[in-house]
């Protein structure tokens, strides 16, 4: 009996002795990852560029981008993924700032990463699909949109405001009060997003597409200027349905009468309907008005990408 208490009070020792063995251990690694952790955000903070106006810049105006400016920013969003880890946020940085400085493989692999990281984020579908659409890629650019413009617009704002290391200090930098600036934003990138796939469908020539696109806009209420009045004539004419591309042309003036382009498509609308000598007329006034200045033409839409 003496022996079996010996041999209890043995193991209970030894039980003892590996817990606390065990406990410090723990503590140990856990203390070298908390340093580590340390550690890495000095690192981030010494090599964090002076100032992110030359970003927010870019992200506001049409410049051309200098290449050596923007390597200290792929430089920075590369170490917050190494050293803080795979954050959706840091790799659609680190997209924007490749993409602005011309390496579109790497921006456009980057995008997609951060899609990964973070599939309910509207902007990186939307700065995706005007990589895609510069390029010519409509499919891709139709693809990808078509799957940010469902996306709920909280998921997007939320997202923004868990970032306040990367994205809140630089949306910021203009007001406190960052909301109104988010949802004014998110709904001019919600009505080019659709303008994106409306015109896509129309460089692949899918014009039934395009037209319920443009028509599914307009009920969106997201037509203020005509363009998707005026997209929807453009499918509609190549239908070879022109009393419908005539409607859709009337009402895109409605919106924006001194618009060359709208004028002349009508009129060419018109001449396909069999109404040469009204059509004639019409182009005429089409001519004057590319002769004023201030005229414009859906066209030459540039779409941009945001610092997201």
């Amino acid at each position: 009996m003496k022996s079996f208490i010996h041999y209890l009070k043995l193991i209970s020792t030894r039980i003892i002795i590996l817990y606390l063995i065990g406990y410090g251990i723990i503590h140990i690694c856990l203390d070298a990852k908390a340093s580590q952790r340390t550690a890495n955000l000095l690192a981030l903070n010494r090599i964090r560029p002076e100032s992110f106006n030359y970003l927010v810049k870019l992200s506001k105006e049409q410049v051309e981008p200098d290449a050596d400016s923007i390597d200290g920013f792929v430089h920075y969003y590369e170490k917050v993924l190494q050293f803080v880890g795979h954050r959706a946020d840091g790799y659609g940085l680190l997209a924007y700032s490749l993409c602005q400085k011309g390496e579109k493989k790497k921006c456009v692999e980057a995008y997609k990463r951060a899609i990964k990281e973070n599939a309910t984020f509207f902007w990186y579908y939307h700065n995706l699909g005007v990589v895609y659409y510069q390029d010519g890629r409509y499919k891709e650019a139709f693809d990808i949109l078509s799957q940010g413009v469902v996306l709920p617009p909280e998921a997007t704002f939320t997202y923004i405001g868990t970032s306040q290391r990367l994205y809140v200090p630089l949306l910021s930098m203009d007001s406190e009060d960052i909301r109104p600036k988010l949802i004014s934003e998110y709904r001019l990138g919600h009505k080019d997003s659709y303008l994106m796939m409306v015109q896509s469908a129309y460089g692949l020539k899918d014009y039934k597409e395009g037209l319920q696109l443009a028509i599914r806009a307009i009920e969106n209420q997201l037509d203020q200027r005509g363009e998707f009045y005026f997209y929807a004539g453009l499918a509609s004419h190549e239908l070879k349905d022109y009393p419908k591309a005539v409607y859709f042309f009337k009402e895109s003036m409605k919106r924006d009468e001194k618009n060359h382009e709208v004028v002349y498509h009508l009129a060419l609308s018109i001449q396909a309907a069999g109404k040469a000598q009204m059509a004639q007329k019409i182009i005429q006034k089409s001519e004057g008005l590319k002769r004023l200045s201030g005229s414009t033409a859906y066209s030459d839409q540039n779409f941009a990408l945001k610092l997201y």
